[in-house]
């Protein structure tokens, strides 16, 4: 008796659970433009993809910084000199004027570790370069604005379009109610050789068309909806219904005045940093500064005794100094390529505007 009260009662919530199932398939979510949207960005592949542009250039302005911090290198080196250099030494120096006499240099074993330091004082291109990859970084972030900008005005569009599309497939479908009505009506008259039949011949096709033309709407319909859901990233599997409370008026979205300002600001940030690659690229000709530091710790030996022969120490500090004197034009050829992608980028200003 009770394995069939549980059987019974499994069997009724599994019931219950099916129909709660079906129900919620045969009413899919209603989706607001305000969720659409929402859904874009949060899902929305390019966005994504433009994230990781940020993120990839705030690292580029990160190794750019680094030049300018000091570079700390620790180098060590083991050699076992398996045959040693020799060096002709005159022969004078042991009382034999006149010969030329071989003497080994060196020893068998030679440990070397040392560290050295180097700081950047003076490197215009190095400066430079910092501030490129900074504009870089405020460049990716207004490409993401702008990214969402046309998200946002291409599902407002898409969205728009499928409110206009349900709204004349509703006319349709309230045309056809009362052509339906008059189809009998007029049947019946014909019957009773009221009314010719040809008028009930030509109502008939006005029928047909009305049907035909619903059907190709619902067509769009199905197919805007699809392509709504891959704007928005959302599975074309899942059923969606919009929420057409805000109405549709007939009108699809003008392209929004920031879109512009922003394209607008991207080719004028494209334009400082052409400017600061030529100046980059001019500070080539300037010459180099900075400061080095290295230690040595050396240790030469005919046997390996570590501990009980001696090591031997080192120190130096310096400033190196670079100046670039002829590169074969190279440089002016590089300045003339920038020149010409700045007349272009001008181009694109004036057309913008």
């Amino acid at each position: 008796m009770t394995k069939n009260v549980l059987i019974l009662g499994l069997s009724a919530f599994m019931l219950c659970f099916n129909n709660i199932g079906m129900k919620a398939q045969e009413h899919p979510q209603k989706y607001s433009l305000q969720q659409c949207l929402d859904f874009a960005v949060n899902n929305s592949y390019t966005l994504h993809k433009a994230s990781l542009e940020i993120s990839e250039a705030n690292y580029q302005k990160q190794e750019a910084q680094a030049g300018i911090l000091p570079q700390i290198n620790v180098r060590g080196g083991a050699d076992d000199n398996l045959l040693l250099a020799k060096m002709m030494l005159p022969g004078e120096i042991i009382g034999q004027p006149g010969v030329q006499i071989p003497v080994e240099i060196g020893t068998k074993y030679v440990l070397d570790v040392s560290v050295s330091v180097e700081q950047v004082i003076f490197s215009p291109t190095l400066f430079t370069g910092i501030k490129i990859a900074k504009n870089n970084l405020e460049l990716q972030r207004l490409r993401t604005t702008m990214t969402k900008e046309e998200i946002i005005f291409n599902v407002s569009y898409a969205f728009y379009d499928i409110l206009n599309s349900m709204q004349e497939l509703g006319n349709i479908n309230y045309m056809l109610v009362k052509q339906d009505s008059l189809y009998l009506l007029m049947k019946q008259r014909v019957e009773e050789s009221i009314t010719r039949e040809v008028d009930l011949n030509r109502l008939k096709v006005n029928l047909t068309n009305l049907r035909v033309r619903g059907e190709n709407i619902r067509n769009t319909v199905s197919q805007q909806k699809r392509y709504l859901q891959i704007l928005i990233g959302m599975p074309i599997t899942e059923p969606i219904e919009l929420d057409d409370s805000v109405g549709a008026n007939g009108n699809s979205p003008l392209l929004p005045p920031s879109q512009n300002r922003t394209e607008l600001e991207i080719l004028n940030k494209q334009k400082d940093i052409l400017n600061l690659e030529i100046k980059q690229i001019k500070s080539g000709y300037l010459p180099t500064l900075s400061a080095i530091a290295s230690g040595d710790y050396q240790f030469q030996s005919e046997n390996l005794h570590l501990t009980q022969e001696p090591w031997y120490s080192s120190f130096f500090v310096g400033v190196r100094l670079t100046v670039p004197v002829f590169d074969g034009f190279g440089k002016r050829s590089q300045i003339k390529q920038k020149q010409i992608q700045l007349q272009r980028l001008n181009t694109d200003i004036l057309e913008t505007n």
